[in-house]
């Protein structure tokens, strides 16, 4: 057998089935490859995002600087800091396009903050079960 795709996304998880939604459109041909017999065999279904239109509609400041203070306080040092800037500014837009184009039925979870993080930016499915058997 013989295939021929332009993006070949490994792991069916969340971050490989978001990474072959937007490459599919782009308009680009994809493939998705999983060793599990399920995709998402472990999740909880949420998101960690600053600054999200969730949070402002609960009145919870946060920002893409503290999410990255946040993440480095709790994580230790990076090689490559730049990318945690880059995650960190992006967040809430994913969420976004999580919500609003893939359709993903996400709201804030307010009981409680993620550990590490000093605002309420767990996006996450009612469930808090992104998968279960």
């Amino acid at each position: 057998m013989q295939w021929d795709v332009d993006v070949l996304v490994i792991g069916a998880g969340a971050c490989g089935l978001a990474a072959a939604i937007a490459a599919h459109d782009a308009g680009v041909s994809v493939a998705v490859m999983e060793k599990m017999d399920r995709p998402v065999a472990l999740s909880t279904g949420s998101v960690l995002a600053a600054a999200t239109r969730f949070q402002r509609e609960a009145g919870i400041v946060d920002s893409a600087e503290q999410f990255v203070a946040d993440l480095t306080r709790t994580g230790g040092p990076t090689d490559c800091p730049s990318l945690v800037r880059r995650l960190a500014a992006t967040s809430a837009e994913t969420v976004e396009w999580l919500v609003v184009t893939v359709g993903a039925r996400l709201a804030l979870a307010t009981a409680y903050k993620h550990v590490g993080h000093s605002a309420a930016a767990c996006t996450s499915i009612a469930s808090r079960q992104g998968f279960s058997r």
